[in-house]
């Protein structure tokens, strides 16, 4: 009982002593002065938000717009069992197969593999676009996509790109940071897809199946090369890996 008596009057005390320290005038300007610029922040930060909003809605608006302006400027369907419309630096992969009006990336993973990206690219730059392409695709190592914003760098891989890529049941998105969704969920695949990617300015939208996962405004918007961006995540596996992407069109409007 004494230390709870003890106790209750050190907080009386201490509480006194703040409220007489509060109520000095010195403190009382301070704080309403305080008060006063929260006060006009948070209108600044409401007016901001607001016209950020209005931006946005144009923007948007815009891009309906645009999108009636379109035309189809790439289409890769490989009917003559090549590249017609893409380029790639290396035709010597063991991996590239064309049959079936399609192009083939598969065979087998061992264990210790490297992992390997391959890039195969438009000629021309793009600043706003749609591109979609059609993937099947077996074997959670290995993924497919599209990128953008490529930084030609001689014979090897672009030096700066944006991408957006698949696995049977993820979808990956790095766009300034790197974001991925659930596709199929933990067990369940997806296998059939249709990845679409919308570029109009700092309005950066990715679908699935008609499904938009990814619909964000960018810090920056960029200007560079289109294409498909195909690969694996090498032998990460004791046993030997079996993987199957069969890309069956490549489409890009401007």
């Amino acid at each position: 009982m004494k230390i709870f008596v003890i106790t209750l009057l050190v907080i009386i005390a201490l509480g006194y002593l703040f409220v007489k320290w509060a109520n000095k005038p010195e403190n009382v300007e301070a704080l309403q002065k305080k008060r006063a610029s929260e006060a006009i922040q948070k209108i600044e930060d409401e007016k901001k938000q607001a016209a950020l909003l209005i931006e946005q809605a144009a923007a948007r608006k815009e891009i309906e717009r645009k999108k009636g302006l379109l035309k189809l400027v790439i289409d890769e369907n490989f009917a003559s069992n090549r590249f017609e419309k893409l380029a790639f630096n290396d035709g010597n992969i063991s991996y590239f197969k064309f049959g079936k009006n399609e192009f083939e990336f598969s065979g087998l993973l061992t264990k210790g593999q490297n992992a390997q990206n391959y890039f195969i690219s438009s000629s021309g730059d793009f600043g706003d676009f749609v591109a979609e392409t059609q993937i099947a695709i077996w074997g959670t190592d290995c993924h497919a996509g599209i990128f953008w914003d490529g930084q030609p760098n001689g014979t090897k891989n672009p030096s700066r790109y944006q991408v957006a890529y698949s696995s049977p049941n993820r979808l990956y998105v790095e766009a300034g940071e790197e974001e991925s969704y659930n596709l199929g969920g933990l067990i369940a695949s997806e296998n059939i897809q249709l990845l679409r990617v919308e570029r109009f300015g700092k309005i950066l939208t990715i679908s699935v199946n008609g499904r938009v996962l990814f619909d964000e405004f960018l810090e920056t918007a960029g200007k560079g090369k289109v294409g498909l961006f195909i690969g694996h995540r090498g032998g990460i596996r004791d046993n030997t890996e079996s993987i199957s992407i069969a890309i069956k069109h490549f489409k890009v409007w401007q």
